[in-house]
């Protein structure tokens, strides 16, 4: 049972972990593509 548990509470934080990189990954690429615009903006006028 205590062995159950421990997988459990493994598991869930690897769930976690896979769920804020995924969010971090994001928020990553939305900043990237930004910047990208921005200076091509800049470039332009």
């Amino acid at each position: 049972m205590a062995r159950r548990k421990s997988f459990f509470k493994r598991t869930k934080s690897l769930s976690l972990q896979r769920r804020t990189r995924r969010m971090h990954h994001i928020k990553y690429r939305k900043s990237l593509i930004l910047s990208r615009h921005a200076l091509h903006f800049m470039m332009q006028q």
